[in-house]
């Protein structure tokens, strides 16, 4: 296991300079457009080296350092080089009816690295470019999002895996896919604290313009602000037994 540092996070929201990280591969490189592929090290030119930080995506070496200290060109290259290239969404093919699983979620509220998602349609825009030559731009319209998102985001699921997916939807069995959970499950657990203690506290400013508070319930009135949410009472009940110190130490304030 390969421990590593964000020192840069320019560019990118999933990074945060200054944090540890878990690095699943180390390859080398030299096919990026506008990248010089090589680098000095030792005295000698050498690849370019990118990592896979687990969960998040792939980026070139040096946003990161390692925790040890030492180089990424000091370490030898390990782990599936750009594993999710193999299983890409193939401009060439229509994927309606078809199951895929999320890449990268573009630090989208709904979408989820890794959980699989069905596509009710497979939209195709053929446009002119700016070199007068036609050109497609891909969308999926995914099972319980409004709103078109590009395939880019996402891997396709082998055709073993399709069959085996469709056959269990086929008997009644229940399939998990993303966009089935509450909105609420989307964030993560931080998120979902801090949404917790807005509605917590603007549920207090509410109850302060009520003359009559009896027969009132502050999760109540939290469960009715927190409709957007789809929020819970087994979602609230943990934060109210807490004190506000604690809050504040898992919150990372303390």
């Amino acid at each position: 296991m390969l421990e590593v540092i964000c020192i840069n996070d320019r560019g990118t929201k999933k990074l945060i300079k200054g944090q540890k990280y878990i690095v699943e591969a180390l390859w080398e490189e030299s096919g990026w457009i506008n990248v010089k592929p090589f680098i000095p090290h030792n005295g000698k030119l050498v690849l370019r080296r990118q990592v896979r930080i687990k969960g998040i995506n792939d980026y070139f070496s040096y946003r990161f350092k390692t925790v040890s200290g030492i180089s990424f060109y000091d370490i030898s290259l390990f782990g599936e080089k750009n594993l999710w290239k193999s299983n890409i969404i193939q401009p060439g093919e229509n994927y309606t009816g078809q199951y895929v699983t999320c890449r990268y979620d573009g630090n989208s509220k709904y979408l989820r690295i890794g959980e699989i998602y069905y596509v009710e349609e497979h939209k195709i825009l053929i446009f002119k470019n700016s070199y007068g030559r036609n050109s497609e731009n891909h969308t999926f319209k995914l099972t319980g999002l409004k709103n078109y998102v590009n395939t880019w985001n996402f891997d396709k699921i082998p055709l073993k895996e399709q069959r085996k997916l469709k056959l269990q939807n086929i008997s009644g069995e229940k399939i998990t896919i993303g966009l089935n959970k509450r909105k609420f499950l989307y964030f993560s657990d931080i998120e979902q604290k801090k949404i917790l203690i807005q509605l917590f506290l603007d549920s207090i400013k509410n109850l302060e313009h009520i003359e009559e508070l009896k027969g009132v319930n502050i999760i109540d009135t939290m469960l009715n602000s927190g409709k957007q949410y789809d929020i819970r009472k087994e979602d609230i009940k943990p934060l109210i037994s807490k004190s506000l110190s604690k809050i504040a130490k898992d919150l990372g304030f303390l």
